[in-house]
């Protein structure tokens, strides 16, 4: 194995997760908005 591809996959996977995690935020926000405004 190349640590190099290595190092590829797992900056892939933490925008996948950033990604994830951003939209999880929003969701929440949207959420928190509609029940308490």
């Amino acid at each position: 194995m190349v640590k190099t591809h290595n190092r590829g996959e797992d900056g892939t996977f933490k925008k996948l997760k950033l990604q994830f995690y951003c939209a999880e935020l929003n969701e929440v926000k949207s959420w928190v908005e509609y029940c308490f405004l």
